[in-house]
């Protein structure tokens, strides 16, 4: 039985609804990303409070280089991937290009939704054993303001979305595009075992140097390198297997918000606040799928 064989993307133009898909899709993971890592925090720091002390400003000056270094990169990659047929490789959100692709994982709305359900009940249990994959080194916690939500969110964002999207556009895209461009060269087939072999090393690069990264901004306050090498190391081994950003990103909101969560709410008012987000996710799908099916009917 031969291996499935990735095939090459057809050429594109401008009227065509695969390109206006994938620039579609592209728009919305930029507008995203621009809100979670610029305006949310701007929001909770004009308006709830977040920014009473200057000090946080100073703690977080390198985050606005990561976020837009890495945007740049995302887009100028996924834009040569397009009009280069495939030449280039950048992770945004193509699971039918990775080897998890299911109708489920197809659909980024989707994916985000079942990711945040999972990684917030992960989130949940760590909280409960007090084992986080990443502890959030005091750099990234933002001064203490009387409101719990402002503080919460401020240790994911904007740290979340400005590394995760570093860390995506640059150095996984990069990586994986070099590998490509051998493959090229030598003339080997990229195929769905091929592309498996060609992931594990390259996730466990990528989780030696996401755990450089961190010594490097953050000191000696990552306690757990081995645990951030495994965060980065899964990480980047999810993203390459569903070949989508979205749930190594929400993973990384999920850990860091409810490492702050931990040191806020004791495990009670944590299980309710976790229970409380998968109510408002899982009974508004239950009811549209519901809804869907008596349409067939």
């Amino acid at each position: 039985m031969e291996e499935e064989k990735f095939e090459t993307p057809p050429k594109v133009g401008f009227r065509d609804k695969k390109l206006n898909r994938e620039i579609f899709e592209l728009l919305g993971i930029d507008l995203f990303f621009i809100f979670m890592a610029g305006l949310l925090p701007a929001i909770l720091g004009l308006g709830l409070g977040g920014f009473l002390k200057s000090e946080y400003l100073g703690k977080c000056q390198f985050y606005p280089f990561l976020f837009f270094s890495g945007l740049i990169a995302f887009n100028v990659l996924k834009l040569l991937e397009i009009f280069t047929q495939g030449k280039v490789d950048c992770i945004a959100h193509d699971p039918e290009q990775g080897l998890l692709n299911f109708s489920w994982t197809r659909n980024p709305i989707k994916l985000f939704f079942i990711s945040l359900i999972v990684f917030s009940l992960l989130g949940m249990f760590s909280a409960y054993k007090n084992t986080f994959f990443v502890g959030v080194p005091q750099a990234m916690f933002p001064p203490e303001t009387k409101n719990n939500i402002v503080n919460i969110l401020f240790s994911a964002e904007p740290a979340a979305s400005s590394e995760t999207i570093f860390f995506t556009a640059i150095v996984m895209s990069g990586l994986f595009s070099l590998v490509l461009y051998f493959m090229r060269k030598k003339n080997w087939e990229l195929n769905k075992g091929s592309y498996f072999v060609t992931i594990i090393p390259l996730s466990l690069i990528c989780g030696l140097l996401w755990m450089g990264f961190h010594s490097l901004a953050y000191g000696g306050q990552d306690v757990a390198l081995w645990a951030t090498f495994m965060f980065g190391t899964l990480g980047a081994l999810m993203t390459f297997m569903l070949n989508s950003i979205i749930p190594w990103y929400v993973w990384h909101f999920c850990n860091n918000a409810y490492v702050s969560m931990n040191s806020l709410y004791g495990d009670t008012s944590i299980l309710m606040i976790t229970l409380v987000i998968n109510l408002i996710i899982i009974v508004p799908f239950i009811m549209i799928t519901i809804a869907k099916r008596k349409k067939k009917m």
